[in-house]
C-alpha cells in the first residue's frame, strides 16, 4: 500500500489539479503502461501475457503516476514556502 500522511494515496486528494483538457482512451493507457514496464507491445497486443499480469501493469501504471503528481505537489508547496 501506498500512503501519503497514513492516508492511502487513493484517497489523498490532490490540492492543485491542473486541468490539462487532455483525455486518452484505454486502448492508450495500456500502451502506455506497457512501454513503462519495458514489456513487448506486439506480445501485449496479440494476447501474449495472461490478462492478470497485464491488470497488475496498468494498475502499477495508474499509481506510479499518482506518487509523480503528489511528489510534484509536495515539491511544489516546499517551493512556494520558501
Amino acid at each position: 500500500m501506498v500512503t501519503r500522511h497514513g492516508t492511502p494515496i487513493t484517497q489523498h486528494p490532490l490540492r492543485s489539479r491542473v486541468n490539462t483538457g487532455i483525455t486518452a482512451g484505454q486502448h492508450f493507457h495500456e500502451w502506455e503502461a506497457c512501454h513503462a514496464a519495458g514489456l513487448d507491445l506486439w506480445r501485449w497486443e496479440s494476447g501474449g501475457y495472461p490478462v492478470e499480469f497485464m491488470a497488475k501493469v496498468l494498475a502499477w501504471h495508474r499509481l506510479h503516476n499518482l506518487v509523480q503528481s503528489h511528489t510534484a505537489e509536495a515539491a511544489a508547496a516546499r517551493i512556494k514556502r520558501r
